[in-house]
């Protein structure tokens, strides 16, 4: 995550994380996974860019075991307050040690903040700490091409990076199969979620 961004986030991590809780939870997406998934019994989760936990929250709803990680430091702090069931870590997705193994992986609008090597190598790692048959579930800003721009706002500066769902196939490992795309427009912008699939290692 560009340093910029990083700064925007603890700096106004109060006043974004009021947004965030305005706009609610993903239970949607957060439901639509866990059934891709199977309903695993105790599921091991991760989230990768939890923020302020809002979406924690719903997850820790389903499973007992859930980590969440961003790289701000004031946004983990509300976090530990908002789901103080939850594990979690101020941690850049890039570096991170995916111990795994998880069923499900959320990177709920934090593709948003990579650019697309570092996408390439969050999408190789998390794939290789799923277990067969685990969930990579991602919501991202849509462009029509891959591109990068600077917004800034009553938050702050922020680098954004704009995927589209053929994008994010391209750079996955090839054991990753496609089981949903969803398009939407929230808060005011386009929007879409892609669920890979790791695929079962074939029986000898």
């Amino acid at each position: 995550m560009h340093q910029g961004t990083r700064d925007t986030y603890n700096h106004s991590a109060g006043q974004l994380g009021k947004h965030y809780d305005e706009i609610g939870p993903r239970e949607g997406d957060i439901d639509l996974a866990f059934a891709i998934a199977g309903y695993p019994e105790n599921a091991v989760v991760l989230e990768i860019g939890c923020g302020n936990g809002r979406d924690a929250r719903a997850i820790l709803r389903h499973t007992p075991f859930y980590t969440g990680i961003d790289t701000s430091e004031k946004m983990i702090a509300l976090a530990r307050i908002k789901a103080p069931k939850g594990v979690f870590e101020v941690a850049d997705a890039v570096l991170y040690d995916y111990a795994g193994p998880y069923d499900i992986v959320f990177a709920l609008a934090q593709f948003r903040h990579m650019n697309i090597e570092e996408a390439a190598t969050v999408l190789k790692k998390v794939y290789d700490s799923l277990k067969p048959g685990g969930v990579f579930y991602i919501s991202s800003n849509y462009g029509e091409q891959y591109h990068q721009s600077s917004r800034a706002d009553s938050y702050g500066l922020r680098e954004m990076y704009y995927y589209n769902p053929a994008i994010i196939q391209q750079y996955a490992p090839e054991g990753f199969k496609k089981i949903q795309e969803i398009h939407d427009v929230v808060d005011g912008n386009q929007w879409f979620e892609i669920a890979l699939k790791k695929q079962k290692e074939p029986q000898l």
